[in-house]
């Protein structure tokens, strides 16, 4: 089953990086209609990370917000702390790193 709005249009996601550059990402995707944003960050609870769930919310207040990876209590109260809508929640190795030990 697919996820749709009340106009039964799909839900539409994206991805961004927590990079002050991505704002102007952040921007055309909002312009383009998306219905949540998801934080691509490897240190879940990272400033940045934080820093960017408050701008999207202060500028976008009614767009859908996924954090993480978090894999502890603090770092998911961090972020909700923040203003996230959502958690990813794990994290695993990648193929040239493994961000926590």
């Amino acid at each position: 089953f697919a996820s749709k709005d009340k106009n039964k249009q799909l839900l539409v996601g994206a991805a961004m990086s927590t990079h002050e550059k991505d704002k102007v990402r952040l921007d055309a995707l909002v312009q383009a209609g998306v219905d949540v944003i998801l934080l691509d960050s490897s240190q879940g609870n990272s400033i940045y990370q934080i820093n960017m769930i408050k701008y999207i919310k202060q500028r976008y207040p009614d767009l859908q917000i996924i954090g993480g990876n978090v894999v502890t209590a603090a770092q998911a109260k961090s972020l909700i702390d923040a203003g996230v809508d959502g958690l990813r929640v794990g994290m695993g190795s990648g193929s040239i790193c493994i961000t926590q030990e």
